[in-house]
């Protein structure tokens, strides 16, 4: 069990050079100093990333595990049986996933998200990344026209958000994913930080999809 070995008990964490350092804000902290990350950015920069990364850690992410590991299981069972499951019973992996379920519902409540309606729980989903929209429009990037570690958060929500609302009809999409895959700021945003970092993605994907895994492999 890799939480009783975590300096603070929590998931995910990190051992560099002896030190044990969780939770992800923390890690990518440390591995920011370590490393000098992102030295070159100006204070406005900096406090702009902080703000994204909060909307994305604190909000957003969160809303996300809510809609697809508790209010859609069945959707969570797709995408993660597929992926990682494929040779175990779907029985089974409905466990696994299960449990999971309900340590995503104790952080969650954690948080003061159990406190919320329905309806408030997804205007909350919805505000955040209308506020996410507007903050991506200013820059060609994150926090400006070069990528910064920000952008790695960034791309991780809309790339995972994608693979989930693939396997939804998309009436029963909340508001907020409808916004995440249709606005033409995070759509660009999106097909910027791809050509920058995979610029060979869809020739992958056409590898990937002819039954050539390995391309999938190498992209990874």
């Amino acid at each position: 069990d890799a939480s009783k070995i975590s300096p603070t008990g929590r998931i995910p964490f990190i051992e560099l050079n002896g030190e044990r350092v969780a939770d992800s804000h923390f890690i990518l902290e440390h591995l920011m100093k370590v490393f000098k990350i992102d030295e070159q950015l100006t204070s406005a920069q900096k406090a702009q990333g902080v703000a994204i990364r909060r909307i994305l850690e604190s909000s957003v992410n969160l809303h996300h595990m809510r809609w697809s590991m508790v209010d859609n299981m069945g959707v969570s069972l797709k995408v993660f049986g597929d992926a990682f499951f494929p040779r175990v019973p779907k029985v089974i992996a409905g466990k696994m996933l299960g449990s999971f379920r309900q340590k995503i519902i104790t952080m969650l409540n954690s948080h003061g998200h159990g406190d919320l309606t329905d309806a408030q729980f997804y205007s909350e989903y919805h505000s955040d990344i209308q506020a996410l929209e507007h903050l991506l429009s200013l820059n060609n990037f994150a926090v400006g026209d070069v990528m910064t570690h920000v952008d790695v958060s960034v791309f991780n929500y809309l790339v995972v958000v994608r693979g989930f609302a693939a396997h939804v009809d998309e009436a029963q999409l909340p508001d907020a994913i409808r916004l995440a895959l249709k606005s033409k700021v995070l759509g660009d945003y999106y097909t910027r930080v791809e050509k920058k970092v995979f610029p060979d993605a869809q020739e992958l994907i056409d590898q990937a999809n002819k039954g050539d895994r390995w391309a999938t492999v190498s992209r990874i």
